[in-house]
């Protein structure tokens, strides 16, 4: 997002183009009291053109350029006008932006002395909401020029809402422009890359603040009291899956040490978690204990992880999430084998049948080296000599 927009055409913008281009430019601004004609600028840059007001009278002459048609994206934006001028005499100059259709406001005005250049800037205006697109007009006065020639160079509109969400320019924003134009006045820098420089430092800090502002919500405002602090911290969205973005939860799962599964399937290959809610559940659980990571082979990591797919009951009731798991299965140290309910289990219909999407869930947890077998039971026996020892059953 731009911090400096040109909403000007290439002519009324004054930017580069050849010398008979540019004289065509005088005739969409209008000045009363004088005369105007556009011509090379005496700065560094001699590609820039300014319009030179030449007046034939010592009152006020009032430089105006109206419908300056806008993009609709412009719609509800913060937009004001600056530019530079110099005159012979020391001037007040009233600079007014305003939306055509609108209350006209009162504008801004600045004294500028004579013989250099100075920065002058508008009020601002907020471009109404809505789908039809909006045109605005510039009307710059000036006082006391004593009849001497004036000059207007590279008049730009300004999103202002873009520098003020900056806070690295909050603060000093309205001080920007004189800051840079009249250094440049002097010939202390050529004016393009040092405005450039200005624009891509504000542009991309704004840029780096809101996408930080997006990443991370928590931040040193969030704590009201320091002895909450512990608390609150873990909740950071850096830190907490329930409080982290989808689009950054495969950041997060690096962690971890594996890849982020979002779903699992059944026999026939088609995903088991059709609900976005249990996906993101499933993933938060990742995330919480790195079981398919870091955490990986060991008995609980392989409960747990079976777990995730006894949701519920083929009848809808909640889940008693009962698993078996018998180490030395057939008599092998290298052999796991897993039981379910066949209640619980979702893609079998009898029992003693093995379940494609029980296996797939415990495969990330398995241990390395070790094979993982699974059937189906109609009920658990506490004292199932098949189960192993007592500490080696989980019961919901």
């Amino acid at each position: 997002m731009p911090s400096t927009v040109n909403l000007l055409n290439a002519s009324n913008a004054l930017t580069r183009a050849a010398a008979s281009q540019v004289a065509a430019a005088a005739s969409d601004w209008a000045l009363s009291g004088g005369t105007l004609t556009s011509i090379s600028t005496e700065l560094v840059n001699q590609n820039r053109y300014v319009l030179r007001m030449a007046p034939n009278t010592s009152s006020s002459i009032t430089l105006s350029l109206p419908g300056i048609s806008l993009p609709i994206d412009m719609n509800g934006k913060t937009l004001s006008f600056n530019a530079q001028v110099k005159s012979g005499n020391g001037i007040v100059v009233t600079t007014v932006l305003s939306v055509d259709g609108g209350t006209t406001p009162s504008g801004y005005s600045k004294s500028i002395p004579g013989g250099v250049y100075g920065a002058i800037q508008s009020n601002t205006v907020t471009i109404p909401e809505g789908d039809a697109a909006q045109e605005v007009s510039i009307s710059i006065a000036i006082i006391g020029h004593g009849a001497t020639n004036t000059y207007l160079t590279m008049p730009h509109l300004i999103d202002d809402r873009a520098f003020y969400n900056n806070e690295f320019v909050s603060l000093g924003r309205n001080f920007m422009p004189d800051l840079f134009w009249e250094m440049d006045s002097q010939e202390y820098a050529p004016t393009a890359p040092f405005h450039r420089l200005i624009d891509i430092l504000t542009t991309t800090a704004n840029d780096v603040k809101q996408e930080y502002n997006a990443m991370f919500a928590f931040d040193s405002n969030e704590i009201a009291n320091p002895d909450n602090l512990v608390t609150d911290f873990s909740r950071s969205v850096l830190v907490d899956p329930l409080f982290v973005r989808d689009r950054y939860m495969p950041w997060l799962n690096q962690f971890n040490g594996a890849s982020l599964r979002r779903n699992l399937t059944n026999a026939n290959g088609t995903n088991y978690f059709s609900n976005p809610t249990i996906q993101r559940s499933f993933a938060e659980w990742q995330l919480s204990n790195g079981f398919y990571g870091r955490a990986a082979g060991t008995r609980r990591a392989i409960i747990e992880a079976v777990r995730q797919v006894l949701i519920k009951t083929k009848n809808n009731a909640d889940s008693t999430y009962s698993v078996g798991l018998t180490p030395f299965y057939l008599n092998n140290q290298f052999f796991l084998r897993i039981q379910t309910l066949l209640n619980e289990t979702h893609d079998v219909t009898t029992a003693g049948e093995s379940s494609t999407l029980v296996l797939n869930a415990a495969e990330p947890a398995r241990p390395l080296g070790y094979r993982i077998f699974h059937s189906t039971v109609t009920s658990f026996t506490l004292n199932d000599i098949q189960l192993g020892v007592i500490g080696q059953v989980a019961l919901g």
